[in-house]
């Protein structure tokens, strides 16, 4: 309005008050946002045609006004039969002109990548709107439930987990027994959101959110053929002499290889002593062990049946067998093979 002063010379001469400029604005914005959505449904109508698996949704409120949305692609889906053993899911980044938080559940492939397994935007964060999230992502998924699912501390979301994820474990931090591989906060959907916001900003139309959406889920899609393609060539050298290092060469994807090798060379740290029976302490030679820190651990460890368990659970929570009872098993000389029940389909090549 008081531009309009200008024009007419003052705001006493203004042939209308705020109330008509405030409904033109108004109408303004519904055009500008019908047209969006309209936008936005053309995308996802175009996706379908390509990819015939490829689901999305939406829910009004009761003015009729989009207030929830998700969607996810058919490659993902059939990733997560998978990779449902963990999602990181929040909703801490805002990414578009109607202040929705942008909500992507992320999950880990067999490279250790954070890979998208589906997108949402939601209005308002309350038990209603997480509950229709959660069922669309089940009825996207088949009725598969995550088994581990780490959220940040949202009372809201834990609620409607409880009522649709019924199966699952729920943490806001990761619990050392349970299977949230190298992860140990949202970090990775954080880490996900980081990574967004160098391709759009928090005051872009939803459509064109959309298409910066492809552009990055096409960076992931070209990042995890890289690795598949370096995955190929597995020539480089062994770390020591241990037999059951050349098995995991060869079963393992590179990066998870990489970090069995790491624990490997950890063996080195520590010594062992036999409490009793097939109880072991494995004890550190210096001060510090890098992860592990200066205790000492304990390890079982029956030959027979080759099942061993320490009680850092790093087999429980990354899928990978630790130092301690690698240290253990070279103390026995069970260091021709990791037993198959210690190697997750999941990390193989």
């Amino acid at each position: 309005m008081r531009i309009m002063g200008d024009v007419y010379g003052g705001l006493a001469n203004v042939p209308y008050d705020t109330k008509p400029v405030s409904n033109f604005m108004a109408t303004i914005d519904e055009y500008q946002t019908h047209k969006d959505m309209s936008k936005l449904l053309s995308h996802f109508a175009r996706i379908k045609k390509e990819d015939p698996d490829f689901y999305f949704n939406l829910h009004t409120d009761h003015v009729d006004k989009v207030d929830r949305i998700f969607w996810i692609d058919g490659p993902a889906i059939a990733a997560y039969k998978n990779y449902s053993d963990c999602l990181s899911f929040d909703t801490t980044y805002m990414t578009n002109m109607y202040n929705m938080p942008f909500a992507p559940f992320i999950g880990i492939n067999r490279y250790c990548q954070s890979i998208q397994l589906g997108c949402a935007f939601l209005k308002n964060e309350n038990v209603e709107s997480f509950v229709w999230l959660f069922q669309e992502f089940l009825e996207a998924m088949g009725g598969l439930q995550p088994q581990n699912f780490i959220t940040d501390q949202d009372a809201a979301m834990r609620s409607a987990i409880l009522a649709v994820f019924p199966n699952c474990c729920h943490r806001n931090t990761y619990f050392k027994d349970r299977f949230f591989p190298f992860l140990q906060t949202t970090a990775r959907s954080e880490g996900f959101n980081a990574v967004l916001k160098t391709y759009s900003n928090p005051h872009q139309s939803l459509h064109h959110f959309f298409e910066q959406y492809l552009k990055l889920q096409e960076k992931i899609n070209v990042a995890e053929d890289s690795i598949e393609f370096l995955d190929e060539d597995k020539t480089f050298r062994v770390w020591g002499d241990y037999p059951l290092e050349e098995q995991a060469l060869k079963v393992y994807t590179r990066p998870i290889y990489l970090r069995l090798r790491a624990e490997l060379r950890k063996v080195t740290s520590y010594n062992v002593q036999l409490i009793g029976g097939q109880s072991y302490d494995v004890l550190p030679i210096k001060t510090y062990v890098y992860g592990y820190g200066s205790r000492s651990y304990q390890v079982e460890a029956n030959v027979e049946t080759e099942t061993y368990s320490c009680e850092c659970c790093k087999f429980s929570r990354d899928g990978l067998l630790c130092c301690h009872i690698f240290r253990v098993m070279v103390q026995l000389g069970c260091i021709n093979k990791i037993s198959e029940k210690y190697i997750l389909d999941r990390w193989r090549v």
